[in-house]
């Protein structure tokens, strides 16, 4: 089993000071390197119609935060609304 880097992550909203682990990723994945694992699970799906459902995803996902609305998958991972300036 490989182990999860982290380190720890001040919560500046406590009082006394409390942490909380914030893992540090080893690497990062792209579009195309995820539609090409997925892909690599499901051979009936092509990388580029993964890749084309993940891209539409992240719009549809991206649309409901804007209006408001969040989106959380059952025991995986949820959303939050934040962007880097240059980005619309």
């Amino acid at each position: 089993m490989q182990k999860v880097q982290w380190r720890p992550q001040l919560n500046a909203l406590t009082s006394p000071q409390s942490y909380r682990a914030q893992p540090v990723p080893k690497e990062s994945l792209g579009y195309d390197e995820m539609a090409a694992l997925i892909s690599a699970k499901n051979p009936l799906w092509r990388p580029g119609l993964v890749k084309s459902i993940l891209l539409a995803e992240r719009e549809t996902r991206k649309a409901q935060l804007f209006s408001g609305v969040d989106s959380t998958y059952k025991c995986n991972f949820g959303s939050e609304l934040w962007w880097q300036a240059g980005e619309e």
